[in-house]
Parts: C-alpha cells; structure tokens; sequence
C-alpha cells in the first residue's frame, strides 16, 4: 500500500500546479504525506556567514530554515532573519519541501517580503507556493504560485488587504511549499539531489 502510494506520489510532482498527496495517504501531524516525497529533515549551509552548516535540520517549520542566518544564532520566528540565505543540500530532484509557520497577530498591513532562488551546477526551475495546506501547489489564489529560474524573485507576500502579491492573513498558520520542476537527469551537473538557495527578503 505505501509503495503504491508512493509511486502516485512521485508521479504527481511531475506534473507543475497540484496538491501532492490526497486523502488516502498516511499524512502526518500538520497534514502532510508521511513518506520518504518530502524533505522532512536535512542539511543547510548559509553562504553568506562563511558557508556555516547546520546539520539535520528539521525542515517542516519555517523558522528552522529562514530563522538563522548562520549556525550559531538564535532561532526567530517568521518572517525570520532579514536576508537569510540558507541553501538547502541533497535535495532530491522529485522532493518538495513544506514548512509551516503563523503570521502573529496586529502584524501591519505594510509588511511584505519575497524569496530570491539561486541554485548550484545548473539546477531546474523552482516552484514556491505558499497555502494554508501542506503541500499544496494550487493555491486558490494564483498570486501565491510562481516558478523561477535561479537569480529571479519569487513568492511574493503582503498582509491582507492587497490585489498584487499573495495575501497572508494574521493569526493564521500557512506552509511555504517548493519543489523542483521538470527537473532532467543532467541537472545539477547529473546528480539525483541538488543543492538549491531561497533566500529571504522583508520589510515590516
């Protein structure tokens, strides 16, 4: 049954635009699939600070990624370190990754924020999605879906009211959702995993 489900699983990322688990799946405490498709935990280097490394990090929460800018700082919630620029290593080419985090309340409607990709030895496209649903890589709202290639800005946010970039309600719980798209054997110079930068971007 898991191998089966797997299987569905893998073959759902191919496709760009999607949910990528349904209902029948084991999911896990926040929703997600419970299964090997997501990057639940892994390694990050922050280039900026002298390459630091952070080691098995867990990364379904937020915080845990654009939350440091190095590997010795304190942990801060979102929107996290301003111009954090953890790369994530070994990411596998059919991967996605999903980490949760919650817009406090009384936050200001002027704040706003993006994510900027930059990828090593010739990576794919990037698919960023932010949903208040694991996973979810068809957002009601198309503002909340775009793909780039490396060097361009994406996942463009602002407090709701707003008409331009996706809205993100205060007290809520979202997911910033990310995954490779259409990614081909030759792709980060013809290894299965890819070594992919999102940095982060804000203004309060």
């Amino acid at each position: 049954m898991f191998a089966t489900s797997a299987l569905l699983l893998s073959a759902s990322l191919l496709a760009a635009g999607d949910v990528v688990f349904s209902d029948t799946f084991d999911l896990s405490l926040d929703g997600c699939p419970d299964s090997s498709i997501r990057a639940s935990r892994g390694d990050i280097r922050y280039p900026t600070t002298g390459y630091s490394l952070r080691q098995d990090v867990d990364l379904t929460l937020f915080e845990n990624i654009w939350g440091h800018s190095n590997n010795n700082d304190s942990v801060v919630p979102w929107p996290g370190r301003n111009g954090s620029s953890p790369a994530l290593l070994h990411f596998g080419k059919n991967q996605f990754f999903a980490a949760r985090f919650h817009v406090p309340p009384g936050i200001t409607t002027t704040s706003s924020g993006f994510y900027g990709y930059s990828t090593y030895f010739s990576g794919p496209l990037m698919e960023i999605a932010i949903s208040t649903t694991c996973g979810d890589f068809l957002p009601a709202n198309t503002a909340c879906v775009s793909t780039r290639g490396a060097g361009e800005s994406f996942g463009k946010w602002r407090i709701s009211p707003n008409v331009q970039n996706c809205p993100l309600t205060p007290d809520t719980d979202y997911f910033v959702n990310g995954r490779l798209v259409n990614a081909q054997p030759q792709d980060c110079i013809g290894q299965p995993e890819c070594s992919i930068g999102l940095n982060s971007t804000f203004n309060n």
